[in-house]
């Protein structure tokens, strides 16, 4: 243990949870490391005690914005990605699955060779998320200084398994209405951004058009885009993968869970089943979200498979 007076903010910190004599230094027990953020000290008639706020080392790309020069030519991802993590110490993990290479490794040129630009004050997290999520690609931090990048899985429907690739990827968990361990289920949803009709116009480098409707809207909404980041050689395959991010937004679930569930993280694919929420039979999701409320509760923030594998769903929640 130490006294605050010993504590600086930016100091290197490491968080162990369950630390005993038994497993210190054990790996498996490291949850976070990082740096010391904020110390707030709170004062009241009877108490004194301190607020420490750690972020991981990846943090620093929350905080800090996109370095000069904002425009990278004819460059593909991972250059992008590397180029800025390296101003800051932080490591890449990049997908060694074929498909997401091919992803990670194509160079996207427009007429003048800009390959992808960053807004003035868009900071290093957005600029890296809003290029990889664009091209379907789920952006994690490892909690350990280094942050990876790949898809999650193709083509995830209402079972408990989703298929990639002659590949079944089963659901690690199950969480159903009347779960002793659910404390609270919260339904996050915004249809307001959802249409049926999407046009998807982008002017590199001849003018071009892509329309991609979205069957489970009924009415006749209609939604146009302009994007002038993406040449029209792909722009078909970027318009699918923004409406499916826009569903993604659209149709999320937060459940409070009792226990620390190390065994499910960040990614992982988990079946809902709640009829007082809109999902009356067991439904895959995917783990966006992950927090520890230590020592005994979990929240996850849980969204349709279709925001990371481009797969567009049959139905929603009422519709």
């Amino acid at each position: 243990l130490h006294r605050i007076d010993d504590i600086k903010i930016f100091d290197n910190c490491t968080i162990i949870l369950n630390s005993n004599k038994n497993n210190k230094g054990n790996n498996n027990s490291i949850f976070l490391k990082g740096y010391i953020k904020n110390i707030t000290p709170v004062l009241n008639s009877e108490n004194l005690y301190y607020m420490v706020q750690i972020k991981s080392y990846a943090g620093i790309l929350i905080d800090s914005v996109v370095p000069f020069e904002l425009e990278y030519i004819n460059s593909n991802l991972k250059e992008i990605v590397n180029q800025i993590c390296s101003c800051y110490n932080i490591n890449v993990e990049f997908s060694s699955n074929s498909n997401d290479k091919s992803i990670i490794e194509y160079k996207i040129n427009n007429e003048i060779n800009n390959s992808a630009t960053a807004r003035i004050n868009e900071t290093c997290w957005s600029f890296i998320t809003r290029l990889c999520n664009s091209r379907g690609l789920l952006v994690r931090d490892l909690g350990n200084g280094t942050i990876s990048i790949g898809t999650i899985g193709n083509n995830a429907t209402n079972t408990n398994s989703t298929t990639n690739n002659n590949k079944t990827t089963q659901s690690k968990y199950s969480f159903i209405l009347g779960n002793s361990t659910i404390t609270n289920w919260l339904p996050l949803y915004n249809y307001d951004n959802l249409a049926r009709y999407y046009e998807i116009y982008s002017q590199f480098n001849t003018n071009s058009k892509e329309l991609i409707v979205f069957e489970a809207i009924k009415l006749p909404i209609t939604k146009r885009i302009i994007n002038n980041e993406i040449n029209e050689g792909i722009l078909s395959n970027y318009a699918n993968w923004l409406i499916c991010r826009e569903i993604g937004k659209a149709i999320k679930v937060q459940i409070e869970i009792n226990g620390n569930l190390s065994e499910i993280n960040t990614g992982d694919y988990v079946n809902i089943q709640n009829n007082k929420i809109g999902f009356k039979s067991e439904t895959q999701m995917l783990i966006e979200n992950k927090i520890i409320n230590y020592p005994n509760k979990t929240i996850l923030t849980l969204t349709l498979p279709c925001a990371y594998n481009g797969t567009l769903p049959d139905t929603l929640p009422y519709v």
